[in-house]
């Protein structure tokens, strides 16, 4: 596992990512790669008689000058340290869960929450730069607000292509 970290084409080797007891339950991560620049993580957790499955897709970007130095370091954290969630698109969530934390949420699209989940934290702000959409009974507790386009700004990749949906054999997007 080490150096996948900092090595995308570390990703698609399955022996990197093992299963892994984690707070009193264990987790496995599922990678499949998409192109050579996309990732598809799939994460089931299981603690007791609960399971959680969170999936989420990476885009590995290059570094840019403004985030890195020259000695390979990082020269602004907080591009990555601010936020609880930041995504440069949109952030879709549905189902139940719960989110804890006091950092921002940041979508640089539409945010949707559907069904049961809920975010929460003290000093909590979730922030969109297109609307914040919530159906079902999907609670914000914290402050929401409209926000510029863009948190953070990298290169865009020169192909990007959408990825396929998991699970979801038959239906149409």
């Amino acid at each position: 596992m080490r150096g996948t970290k900092y090595d995308f084409s570390l990703a698609g080797e399955p022996t990197n990512f093992p299963p892994t007891a984690f707070g009193g339950g264990a987790y496995d991560v599922t990678v499949t790669l998409i192109g050579t620049n996309m990732a598809r993580l799939d994460s089931i957790g299981t603690c007791g008689r609960s399971t959680a499955r969170v999936t989420v897709d990476l885009i590995n970007l290059e570094r840019t000058r403004v985030n890195w130095l020259p000695d390979d370091r990082l020269g602004n954290m907080s591009v990555f340290t601010n936020y609880s969630i930041l995504a440069g698109g949109a952030i879709g969530w549905a189902g139940g869960g719960e989110m804890r934390g006091g950092k921002p949420v940041h979508a640089n699209n539409l945010l949707e929450m559907t069904g049961g989940g809920e975010l929460r934290g003290t000093g909590l702000v979730v922030r969109s730069s297109q609307q914040i959409s919530m159906k079902g009974n999907a609670k914000i507790l914290g402050k929401t607000e409209r926000a510029q386009k863009t948190a953070f700004s990298f290169p865009k990749p020169s192909v990007l292509r959408k990825p396929p949906s998991p699970n979801l054999a038959g239906q149409d997007d």
